[in-house]
């Protein structure tokens, strides 16, 4: 008998986890007198789809393959064989699995530590992901000028696809939207700007410029928010639960006052949680992935030029008003933030 260890990668090319295969999900191909077995945790498989699969883990933030009117069926193996387990998940279900892992945001990992945006997306009438049809990328950026000095101000700028244009170079379709940073929060309660505030206000502004799981008649199923904020990009997927579940107060240092200190933006961090689970309730799963400032670059200028303008008082939410422009409007609370 010869056991050789295969990745993740080589078996379930769809899964959103090949690009850093856990060991707990890696598999073993058995070769037993010229046959071989494949052993593997349990798996989604779609029943309308050959040879398409996603394991647990993946399920968790997206069950979905090229079709949306497919179903699936968990199957894993039983004595030898490939069996199904548990009962068939219809199409109408599949986009709305719901697991404690979509509470929250995930972090996009790369298939090479190397690859950036331009690689594994195309620039099309929104940023496609090459090797998956079904995920698209937005840019974001927060900047502040005078960050912590006497009147800071900061701009917020989003690239959801790229500008297009006539031949005679007359701009048909904008390639995002920016704009100066509020002094109120979406509670109505001042605050004063930072670079990190920006950075965090800019993806609540992408997430809030459009239902993208209606988007392109609710083609995409994985968007990736590409920041060069570590302050988003590491909090989003990594702290955020933690923050919420002790009610948005820091760990209490182990020597020193014991004075409770709370996590700052929190007003900003929970309207982004907010519109994820919105999304995540729609179908769509939200990434984060932090990118170079050069990858960002345009997307940077955009924020810089913003930051020069003065900041308006009133929280407001940037939507769409044709191909070529957006328009702002109030912020309706509703109490949930």
């Amino acid at each position: 008998m010869h056991v050789v260890a295969v990745a993740h990668q080589s078996l379930l090319g769809n899964c959103m986890c090949i690009a850093e295969p856990s060991p707990l999900i890696y598999y073993a191909l058995i070769l037993l007198d010229g046959e071989s077995m494949l052993t593997y945790e349990p798996s989604y498989h779609c029943l309308g789809c050959r040879n398409y699969e996603i394991c647990a883990s993946c399920a968790a933030i997206g069950l979905y393959c090229l079709d949306d009117s497919h179903s699936w069926i968990m199957r894993e193996i039983i004595n030898g064989q490939l069996s199904d387990i548990g009962s068939r998940v219809r199409a109408e279900a599949a986009r709305n699995v719901s697991t404690e892992a979509k509470k929250y945001p995930s972090k996009f990992r790369p298939p090479q530590t190397t690859a950036d945006p331009i690689t594994l997306f195309a620039e099309e009438h929104r940023f496609i992901r090459r090797s998956d049809a079904r995920e698209i990328l937005i840019y974001t950026s927060g900047t502040c000028l005078d960050d912590s000095q006497k009147n800071p101000k900061g701009g917020c700028a989003v690239i959801f696809r790229p500008a297009a244009y006539t031949e005679r170079g007359i701009l048909t379709h904008a390639e995002g939207f920016m704009f100066p940073l509020e002094s109120k929060g979406p509670t109505g309660e001042s605050h004063t700007a930072t670079s990190l505030r920006a950075e965090l206000r800019a993806v609540v502004a992408a997430l809030q410029f459009y239902d993208w799981s209606l988007d392109c008649n609710r083609s995409w199923r994985s968007l990736v928010i590409a920041t060069d904020s570590e302050y988003v990009a590491a909090n989003a997927p990594e702290h955020v639960q933690q923050w919420e579940a002790r009610k948005w107060k820091l760990p209490l240092p182990p020597t020193g006052p014991q004075e409770a200190v709370f996590v700052k933006n929190q007003d900003l961090w929970k309207l982004l949680l907010k519109e994820i689970r919105g999304l995540q309730g729609r179908g769509l799963n939200v990434a984060f992935w932090l990118i170079s400032k050069e990858m960002n670059a345009r997307a940077d200028a955009m924020a810089k030029n913003m930051a020069k303008l003065d900041s308006p008082p009133e929280f407001s939410v940037t939507i769409p008003a044709g191909s070529k422009a957006t328009k702002r409007v109030p912020y309706q609370r509703d109490g949930a933030v």
